[in-house]
């Protein structure tokens, strides 16, 4: 009934997928390729999907194994699409915005929203207390929202109390980031917080 599950989820049908869960399928267990069925909601860009998976009893932190391109965390997959409505149903049903993908060693659900320039994605997160300073590979989020240009995105990591001391592996601020870049108004912005 697995295998049913993940095909109904992969054409994105609702009524069918909603049967399927009726009938007894699991909202957890991966398919033979390792992929879970929440995964697969969340990076299809169907809020509606997700909550039934979670309403079902899908844990929200569940990290899918799949094939490339479909592993990984749920709210990492929604957020890297920007889809304000799975990020929301993940919160709600008390997804991490803190957990890293692949075994705790990738990115958080905050940093893809980043790297997406996804500003309403970055607020919901933050608004559920995620760290605006988790980072990763030397990089933190503001660091890297100021690489990209995102006044915005730098001015709700600051709201949130994100610290633009922070510095690289090379000792680089997020301040002299945007000051290489040439993003004058950021720079502007940091150099203000930054006291």
């Amino acid at each position: 009934m697995t295998e049913r599950l993940i095909k109904a989820l992969h054409l994105r049908r609702h009524r069918r997928v909603a049967a399927l869960l009726q009938q007894g399928a699991s909202p957890s267990t991966p398919a033979a390729d390792g992929t879970t069925p929440l995964y697969l909601a969340a990076v299809s860009g169907r809020a509606d999907l997700v909550r039934l998976l979670l309403e079902a009893g899908a844990a929200p932190d569940e990290e899918s194994r799949g094939e490339p391109g479909s592993e990984g965390l749920p709210l990492c997959a929604a957020a890297c699409r920007g889809d304000a409505g799975a990020v929301r149903e993940l919160l709600a049903h008390g997804a991490d915005p803190n957990l890293r993908e692949d075994n705790a060693t990738g990115s958080t659900p905050l940093m893809w929203a980043i790297e997406g320039a996804h500003v309403d994605i970055v607020r919901l997160l933050l608004a559920a207390n995620a760290d605006p300073d988790a980072g990763h590979h030397g990089r933190t989020p503001l660091m890297l929202a100021a690489e990209q240009g995102s006044t915005r995105i730098v001015q709700a990591l600051v709201c949130h109390g994100a610290d633009p001391h922070l510095t690289d592996a090379l000792g680089r601020s997020a301040l002299q980031t945007a000051r290489e870049r040439g993003h004058k108004g950021i720079e502007t912005e940091l150099h203000r917080t930054a006291g």
